[in-house]
């Protein structure tokens, strides 16, 4: 081995990626970029531009480890490592080397079986150097483009966050004041509607009381005027029962002089009855005599005849004298007795 193959090139642990890991998957890609920068033959990890990538990422914020790659497959664990060989030494040496040092130290962390893949990107050389001094210049002037860049989006972070929070405030204190007014407000509006409803209650009351007095005046009014009703169907009741009562004595009193007139014009008709009756007698005494050689037939015919004698008084007396077998029967019927109502038989007055 020649002395140019243990040519030993410095370690930028800054291409290793974050000191620091926040996650178990940055912790191993750290451990392998270490391993592999500690490789002889070795001069950097990935390409320029995956480095370039690597440094903005991590400017940002973003960690990120460049030139190394795991993931897990069927067979296990699978790491994929990308170099850049430092002249003269080997390709073909460099990526066994690196194979046999990253397969040991990741198989010292962990039980599972570990495939390890590594591709050699490029040959760094002496005649790289004046490049190699222009790309650290440049790398060198894009870290501070970089930080000044991260630095300034710090700070505009800053700013933007004091104004979304002063922002916040005003909008806060305007939704309180907002809200403290529409409190006020709807306050305002329920003390104006409980007083509009007292006031309504008041007017209900006040209207009640006023419709109670009045259909209490008119109750009372109504009252009174039944009780005049009542007084003066009363009286008139009693009138009437009064003026019927003097009505049926007037009547009495002229049905007892109606009585005693017909009492006294049926007496005087007897009185010219007997008179009639007497001289009746006479002439049938005559007619006895006339008639004594027929006395049992004469007997027999009088016996079956009657004789009707109707005599006219005066005043409108109707006087009716019957004679049969030697008896008299005088029948006295008065104008007064034919004008009586249907309440009483018609009246006569019968003398024998």
């Amino acid at each position: 081995m020649t002395d140019s193959a243990h040519h030993v090139t410095p370690i930028d642990l800054d291409d290793a990626g974050p000191a620091e890991a926040e996650t178990p998957e940055q912790a191993l890609h750290r451990m392998i970029a270490v391993t592999a920068l500690g490789t002889t033959g070795v001069h950097k990890l990935g390409t320029t531009a995956a480095r370039v990538a690597g440094a903005l990422r991590t400017a940002v914020g973003a960690t990120s480890t460049p030139g190394i790659r795991t993931s897990t497959t069927d067979a296990g664990l699978l790491v994929e490592v990308s170099v850049v060989a430092e002249y003269p030494a080997k390709v073909t040496d460099v990526a066994d080397h690196v194979r046999t040092a990253v397969q040991h130290a990741v198989g010292q962390v962990g039980d599972e079986a570990v495939t390890v893949d590594v591709a050699v990107t490029d040959v760094h050389g002496p005649f790289d150097e004046a490049d190699e001094a222009r790309r650290q210049a440049a790398a060198e002037k894009r870290k501070a483009a970089l930080a000044d860049a991260r630095d300034s989006a710090k700070a505009k972070a800053g700013e933007v966050r004091d104004t979304v929070a002063d922002r916040a405030g005003q909008v806060g204190d305007a939704l309180k004041e907002g809200a403290d007014k529409a409190s006020d407000t709807i306050q305002e509006k329920a003390a104006q509607v409980a007083d509009k409803a007292d006031e309504v209650r008041e007017a209900a009351s006040d209207k009640a009381d006023e419709l109670g007095q009045q259909a209490s005046r008119k109750a009372d009014e109504l009252g009174d005027q039944a009780r005049d009703l009542r007084d003066e169907a009363s009286r008139r009741g009693d009138d009437a029962a009064a003026s019927a009562g003097g009505a049926a004595s007037d009547a009495k009193d002229a049905a007892g002089d109606l009585l005693d007139a017909a009492r006294t014009r049926a007496a005087d008709a007897l009185d010219s009855l007997s008179d009639a009756s007497d001289r009746a007698g006479d002439e049938q005494d005559r007619d006895r005599a006339e008639t004594a050689s027929d006395a049992s037939s004469s007997t027999r015919a009088s016996s079956s005849t009657s004789d009707d004698v109707v005599t006219d008084v005066p005043d409108g007396t109707t006087v009716t004298v019957t004679v049969e077998d030697g008896d008299t029967t005088v029948v006295v019927d008065t104008a007064d007795d034919a004008r009586r109502d249907g309440d009483t038989d018609d009246q006569g007055t019968s003398a024998r």
